[in-house]
């Protein structure tokens, strides 16, 4: 079976779309995949001799069989309206973006808490021009710097931003405090420049202990349900700079009788683990990327109880972000 296997890869998204479109409906063909009666579209076989594309990241598996028939034509765009609240698919993507970071090659991050003083805001969406601000202040001081954004409210009714900051690895100058007092001053300096207060409280910077302390600290806030009046205001709740290292560690190529034993695998896993096996038969049968979020010891065990040879530094892996 030709399977290959990259520790390394360069930078891979979740639609991998990377063949050859010409070519790939010669081999497809342009018929669609019937559903059988027995569980959903994936227990019917592909035409198809492409591989499938298993990419492996810290914290998730996503898989998405080659496309059968013509590609089809994206729709939309235009200009993008104001943004309110936090939407499931929001939230959604934050999680499954954080699952992807690997952080090997960056150093120990600090969190950052961005307040406003009590009735010092100028109105709802100051606080994106001062993000924003404060943001690209960070990057030219420390141009290599990495970081992911969260937004919340406070229950009086002020906006504050959850940071997590990166350098390289071997870079500590952001655990020192030359960098923790220009970090302060920025962000004192555009949001409340006259507030003795402010000076003092605005900001609160936490070393973390490891790497993936970092990813546990941000989920905290992920999970967060909305409060009523978050749902009105107005602006993006999360984001992160292009920097931040999301490749696979590992990428697979399976043939398509793995694919649906991976599958049962996955659906199996996912009705034990969520306890709604209605929803595991659903999502596993999407003829589109499959999506999960495991632990790497987890998905090493789920590929292995699929047939699917791993590579050997998968089977053996440990948490290497600390």
């Amino acid at each position: 079976m030709a399977r290959t296997a990259n520790c390394n890869p360069r930078p891979l998204a979740c639609s991998f779309q990377d063949t050859d479109p010409r070519a790939h409906r010669q081999q497809c063909g342009d018929q669609s995949r019937s559903e059988s009666a027995s569980g959903g579209p994936w227990k019917e076989p592909h035409n198809c001799t492409q591989p499938v594309v298993v990419a492996i990241y810290r914290g998730s598996l996503c898989m998405q069989a080659p496309r059968q028939g013509p590609a089809k034509r994206r729709r939309g765009g235009g200009i993008r309206g104001k943004v309110f609240g936090y939407s499931d698919d929001a939230r959604l993507r934050l999680i499954r973006r954080l699952s992807q970071v690997d952080a090997r090659s960056l150093d120990i991050p600090i969190m950052v808490t961005l307040t406003y003083h009590h009735g010092h805001q100028r109105d709802d969406t100051a606080h994106i021009a001062d993000r924003r601000a404060w943001i690209a202040r960070i990057r030219r001081r420390y141009p290599e710097i990495r970081l992911i954004w969260r937004l919340e409210l406070q229950r009086r009714g002020a906006p504050h931003y959850h940071v997590i900051l990166w350098l390289p690895r071997g870079d500590r100058r952001l655990r020192e405090p030359p960098a923790q007092r220009f970090i302060r001053t920025a962000w004192h300096d555009i949001a409340d420049a006259s507030s003795r207060a402010h000076e003092r409280h605005g900001v609160a910077i936490t070393a973390l202990e490891s790497r993936t302390h970092g990813y546990k600290y941000l989920a905290k806030y992920v999970a967060k349900e909305i409060t009523a009046a978050e749902r009105d205001f107005p602006g993006r709740r999360w984001g992160m700079t292009s920097n931040v290292p999301t490749r696979p560690r590992y990428v697979l190529r399976i043939t398509e009788d793995e694919r649906r034993s991976l599958l049962d695998v996955l659906n199996k896993w996912l009705a034990k683990r969520t306890g709604r096996p209605e929803w595991a038969d659903w999502y596993t049968g999407y003829p589109a990327t499959q999506h999960i979020l495991a632990d790497q010891p987890d998905i090493r065990d789920l590929l292995m109880a699929a047939g699917i040879d791993i590579p050997p530094e998968l089977e053996e892996c440990t948490d290497d972000d600390t």
